[in-house]
């Protein structure tokens, strides 16, 4: 399954990256969405910053997803590529329970237009369990559209109030 959040910001790109990476902005997520995030590795290599964070998601998972999981709740490793110079994120998700059967990585580029900048982030979901796939997709699909377009808000707030 695709997915894709678009977003438009009145500053420059370096600020929107600096706003999703602030304590305000990760602290407002995990109150709202439940997910608990801890920094659990951080390096350069060749210019990109690379950052794994175990999260913890303390809400309840779709019942579908919960049902090939085997658990109402969540915790999977996300690695993050930063490349500064070229405003992209490239960015994976891990879920040990689901190994090679659950798939989740996607871009998100911030680029300069003449009133601030453009913000596209574009991801894949792919599930490989036999009948309930296509349906655990959409869950999982659905829940991160809702979670990052809420995450564009929040940073929007934090933006407005700063």
């Amino acid at each position: 399954m695709k997915m894709k959040v678009e977003s438009r910001f009145d500053v420059e790109p370096s600020v929107v990256w600096a706003a999703f990476d602030s304590p305000e902005f990760h602290a407002r997520m995990a109150a709202e969405s439940g997910m608990k995030r801890k920094v659990i590795e951080e390096r350069e290599e060749g210019g990109v910053r690379i950052q794994k964070t175990e999260v913890q998601r303390t809400k309840d998972l779709p019942a579908i997803a919960a049902k090939v999981l085997g658990t109402k709740t969540l915790t999977y490793i996300q690695t993050n590529r930063f490349d500064v110079e070229k405003n992209r994120l490239v960015w994976s998700v891990e879920i040990p329970a689901m190994g090679d059967r659950l798939q989740v990585s996607g871009v998100t580029t911030v680029t300069p237009t003449p009133k601030g900048c453009s913000r596209l982030l574009e991801g894949d979901v792919s599930v490989r369990v036999r009948l309930v796939g296509a349906a655990v997709e959409k869950a999982i699909g659905g829940e991160f559209q809702k979670t990052a377009s809420r995450a564009v808000e929040i940073v929007k707030e934090i933006l407005q109030a700063g």
